[in-house]
């Protein structure tokens, strides 16, 4: 399911570098804007123009799913 939403994420991407919607919780998980949960590190992750990259949160790159209340992730 997270490699076809990955795809289909790919499919619709522009040249800039947008958000995904995936960020670690508390207990360094990684988990979905929907909740589901998914292994890798750092905080947060964004589309480059072939793959997603772990970063920071706080750097200002656009949005292409939801954006996680910041009042969890800090």
């Amino acid at each position: 399911q997270i490699i076809q939403l990955a795809v289909f994420m790919l499919r619709f991407k522009g040249e800039a570098d947008h958000w995904i919607g995936l960020r670690k919780d508390f207990n360094d998980t990684w988990i979905w804007a929907d909740g589901l949960v998914v292994k890798g590190s750092e905080n947060c992750a964004y589309l480059s123009k072939e793959f997603a990259i772990a970063s920071r949160c706080h750097i200002p790159i656009k949005w292409i799913c939801s954006h996680p209340d910041a009042k969890k992730i800090f």
